[in-house]
């Protein structure tokens, strides 16, 4: 019988120390989702090219080939329009929700121009757009989530050192824009 009390107490107090050390730990962890890092990274609705090297944002880019730029938004103020004006030979684009959850992914080897013309919608939004703007939609990739607010990441690949600059460029020309 006191085996089994002292069974018991030894889990009662080894769980409460448990959660006390969890919330103890929690703020530590809190801020450090991607969400969280994009937001503070600078204004709504504006690609933020991302740095060579670490740095406080914990947002940079690992591999000097891989060139990235973000861009969070909340469609709340109506949908927004991604668009990049020079052109490169290799891209990729990501589209998630405020949970990280990807919802669309594209790059260049699969768009049929190779054009970056993307619309991020809600389903009203869309039946709007169809009504008031068919040639908008028509030229663009209409991407329909559920959720109000969400991130983009746009990727220029660089093979060569000498590309860096140039897919630098391509990112910085990258509009992010309520419509």
């Amino acid at each position: 019988m006191t085996k089994t009390i002292i069974a018991i107490m030894t889990g009662l107090i080894g769980a409460a120390v448990l959660h006390i050390l969890i919330i103890l730990v929690l703020p530590l962890y809190t801020g450090s989702d991607a969400w969280s890092k994009i937001i503070n990274l600078g204004p709504e609705n504006e690609f933020h090219v991302l740095a060579n090297q670490k740095n406080s944002t914990g947002l940079y880019n690992e591999d000097i080939h891989i060139q990235s730029a973000a861009c969070y938004f909340d469609l709340e103020a109506g949908p927004v329009q991604i668009v990049a004006d020079k052109s490169t030979d290799m891209w990729t684009f990501g589209a998630f929700d405020a949970d990280a959850n990807e919802v669309f992914s594209m790059s260049a080897r699969s768009s049929i121009r190779g054009d970056v013309n993307f619309l991020i919608v809600t389903r009203a939004q869309i039946l709007a757009l169809k009504s008031e703007e068919p040639d908008l939609v028509s030229r663009s990739i209409a991407i329909e989530v559920s959720d109000t607010q969400g991130y983009v990441v746009l990727r220029a690949i660089a093979p060569d050192f000498s590309q860096v600059s140039e897919a630098r460029s391509f990112l910085s020309s990258a509009s992010c824009a309520i419509l």
